[in-house]
């Protein structure tokens, strides 16, 4: 802090040493009303910001358990998934089952086709050998008679 500034001396007169002196404490007084107006201000400011920051901070304080997930919704979230997994684990395995089945289904279709087509070659191969016959026979007959 600055010190209350004093005269100057006996050589000017007490009148002109108590004006220097009044006009010393004036201007003393102006920057200690300034420094005082600045800190206030200051002090101020960093009030309402602390009381702004409170503010926040109580406001979040109060919506975090509102907000907050609680076990037991963790736990039904939990028990739902489960139930959702084994529900779509038993569907796919009545699926695959059922695929299984048409596909041994198609499997003893082709076999039985392929045994209709084995049939029906052997019979076309007996009527050829037929044909073949009967034109020999044929062919004979022309000739011989």
């Amino acid at each position: 802090m600055t010190s209350i500034p004093t005269g100057t001396g006996s050589t000017g007169g007490r009148g002109r040493e108590t004006n220097e002196r009044v006009d010393g404490l004036q201007a003393w007084l102006a920057a200690l009303d300034h420094r005082v107006g600045v800190r206030t201000y200051a002090g101020a400011a960093a009030a309402v910001l602390s009381l702004t920051i409170a503010i926040v901070a109580l406001v979040l304080a109060l919506q975090t358990p509102s907000d907050a997930v609680t076990q037991r919704q963790l736990d039904a979230v939990d028990a739902s998934s489960s139930a959702a997994e084994r529900q779509a684990a038993n569907t796919a395995s009545e699926e695959i089952a059922g695929l299984k089945s048409r596909i041994r289904d198609l499997e003893r279709e082709v076999s039985r086709n392929a045994d209709d087509i084995d049939a029906t070659d052997r019979q076309v191969d007996a009527v050829k050998s037929d044909i073949n016959e009967l034109r020999r026979e044929i062919s004979s007959l022309s000739s011989g008679g």
